[in-house]
């Protein structure tokens, strides 16, 4: 199976899902407990409206690829902790359901 195979299944979405509302969560908890915050990546993405499941996957794709040079480095690299961890659980969840067959 292929890097490109993996993006496009349901388990990967999902698993994108969970890692951006955790971080979402992860900074609603830190402005919480500490105020005001500086500026992250996340808040440049949502400004762009880009902060969505569907286009996240995408641009994941396009960063791997090398081809998102419109977008900061921080940007860039933020797009890619998210779908790497992502990516990650997925193919660890794929290797758990091999196993079992």
């Amino acid at each position: 199976m292929k890097v490109a195979d993996v993006l496009m299944t349901e388990e990967f979405a999902q698993e994108m899902v969970s890692e951006m509302e955790w971080r979402q969560d992860l900074q609603t908890r830190a402005i919480g407990k500490f105020g005001m915050i500086r500026r992250t990546p996340l808040d440049r993405l949502r400004e762009r409206g880009v902060f969505k499941v569907e286009l996240m996957v995408q641009m994941y794709g396009l960063v791997l690829q090398k081809r998102l040079g419109d977008f900061s480095r921080a940007e860039r690299e933020y797009i890619v902790s998210i779908g790497k961890a992502a990516y990650i659980r997925t193919i660890e969840r794929m290797k758990g359901k091999e196993e079992w067959k």
